[in-house]
């Protein structure tokens, strides 16, 4: 499995890409998440209302299949870091 350096995303009050399809493998792949302050994971429609909160001082970790993508929304701006494992 291939280790990644993490990548620093800003989450902003519109959904942006914090992991998809592109960065991991035909197989798929591990993004562990890890924001400075409160976010709000989803697919592309993710809201503040309907995404699953990640809070400061928690990492999250999502298996995405070959074609999946994952998310992020805040209320505000967060610094989230993002590692891939097994891109």
């Amino acid at each position: 499995m291939a280790l990644s350096s993490p990548t620093a995303v800003t989450v902003l009050t519109a959904a942006i890409l914090l992991s998809g399809a592109e960065t991991g493998s035909s197989s798929g792949h591990t993004a562990i998440v890890q924001p400075a302050g409160t976010i709000y994971v989803g697919g592309s429609d993710v809201t503040t209302s309907t995404g699953i909160a990640i809070t400061t001082g928690v990492a999250m970790s999502f298996r995405l299949e070959a074609g999946e993508a994952l998310y992020g929304i805040s209320a505000g701006s967060v610094v989230t870091a993002v590692l891939h494992l097994g891109v």
